[in-house]
């Protein structure tokens, strides 16, 4: 077993899914229920705008997979720059 299992399997035992149910697909739409892995700390659902932003950008700018948007440090300076910008 690769070790990165070994320790998601720890932490899903500290960290139990959170069930969440919401719309689905619209506002409006019929509600459904799923088990959230990643979770705000208040254990409600990400917001992907933020997620995909300020928290994935960034690790993905740590390991250089991507060029830093700006000198600024990680996480700073993001808002109005659009993810289809960058």
């Amino acid at each position: 077993m690769h070790p990165f299992v070994g320790r998601l399997v720890g932490n899903l035992g500290k960290h139990p899914p959170v069930e969440v149910t919401l719309p689905w697909m619209t506002k409006d739409g019929e509600p459904a229920t799923v088990r959230l892995v990643f979770t705000t700390r208040e254990r409600k659902p990400l917001n992907k705008d933020y997620y995909f932003n300020y928290r994935w950008k960034d690790a993905l700018e740590a390991i250089g997979a991507i060029k830093p948007l700006n000198n600024r440090p990680v996480g700073k300076g993001r808002k109005g720059k659009s993810a289809a910008t960058s």
